[in-house]
């Protein structure tokens, strides 16, 4: 193998591994905390869907005390409907597998959220516009 080619083949195999990690950040979402309790955090973000924002939740357990769950529910006009998303049970210092729900784009949707823990729990309201993007 000719001088030129052997440094086409390194140049080749750098730029792969260059490019590899920035296609892979770019599908990691960008997560915001909207509940915090014991260490965990409940943490959410948007991408836009046919039928309206599709929210996407998680428990980051990393700095948990112990094992906690979260949950999203799609509300109008305060009732709940049957779009929901539990984590399950998070252990301490894992991140759970991520889910999600649709808010459909209309006045009097929201999502309410919970994150709880064996002895303790917490939640709110939260309209999509206070929720950021993935």
């Amino acid at each position: 193998m000719s001088r030129i080619r052997q440094c086409a083949v390194v140049s080749g195999v750098a730029m792969a591994a260059l490019v590899a990690p920035a296609g892979a950040q770019a599908a990691t979402p960008h997560w915001h905390t909207i509940d915090k309790i014991a260490g965990a955090k409940l943490q959410v973000c948007k991408v836009h869907a046919k039928a309206g924002w599709k929210i996407k939740g998680r428990v980051d357990g990393r700095k948990a005390a112990g094992k906690t769950t979260g949950s999203l529910t799609v509300t109008y006009k305060n009732a709940p409907t049957k779009r929901h998303w539990t984590s399950g049970w998070v252990k301490a210092h894992h991140v759970g597998k991520a889910g999600s729900v649709v808010l459909p784009r209309k006045a009097g949707y929201k999502v309410t959220f919970a994150l709880g823990t064996n002895a303790m729990g917490d939640g709110g309201v939260v309209g999509a516009k206070k929720i950021g993007r993935c």
